[in-house]
């Protein structure tokens, strides 16, 4: 049974050989801090095994493996001023995600980059897990959710991520751009921000 004692992240380490679906069941474990623990634990597990994503190319990649990767990249940044595709390479194998993960992120994004936006990869990733615009949108937000389960990107992030999908999607008006540029005047923008912005016409 858990304890009254809260703890940050910071002060609980996972052992980094841990499998990465026990890394992400411990984060979670960590940030809802259930009152039972065991019914906790079964419906996590259960809502897995049920209903597992699978990506457009076919493989099987979770959010929250996705999010423990986002998560891995945000540490090499802060000690980097940038991410190239060693960088994304490596944490992809310490993630034990397939190979064709990146290797299609890659393809439909950065054919020929060295140097690798965060956001953008995490836009794409995001997309190969979502039925369609609003929820690659929805799922993007998150892969970047913090110990607390908030999540907030920075506007110009999520402007540049917003731009390349919505380059790649026909079915996104040309002036649904314009209209989170109008309606993002915050450094940073939370889900709920997001959904208000493009409420306000319906």
């Amino acid at each position: 049974m858990l304890s009254n004692n809260m703890y940050c992240a910071e002060q609980i380490q996972i052992p980094p050989d841990m499998p990465p679906i026990l890394k992400a069941y411990s984060k979670e474990i960590i940030r809802k801090n259930p009152e039972d623990i065991i019914a906790f634990s079964v419906q996590y597990f259960k809502d897995r095994l049920d209903d597992p994503p699978a990506s457009s190319a076919g493989y099987r990649v979770t959010l929250d493996d996705l999010h423990g990767l986002q998560e891995q990249l945000s540490q090499v940044l802060k000690t980097q001023n940038e991410l190239k595709r060693a960088d994304y390479q490596q944490a992809c194998e310490d993630q034990a995600l397939s190979p064709d993960v990146l290797a299609n992120i890659l393809r439909l994004g950065f054919a020929d980059q060295e140097v690798i936006d965060l956001y953008v990869f995490m836009g794409i990733a995001a997309a190969l897990v979502s039925s369609n615009f609003d929820k690659t949108i929805s799922n993007l937000f998150q892969i970047f959710k913090d110990d607390q389960g908030q999540s907030k990107i920075p506007t110009k992030d999520l402007i540049n991520v917003f731009s390349f999908l919505a380059s790649k999607d026909p079915t996104i008006p040309a002036e649904n751009l314009q209209k989170l540029k109008d309606g993002a005047t915050g450094e940073f923008v939370d889900y709920e921000t997001y959904q208000k912005i493009f409420a306000k016409e319906e």
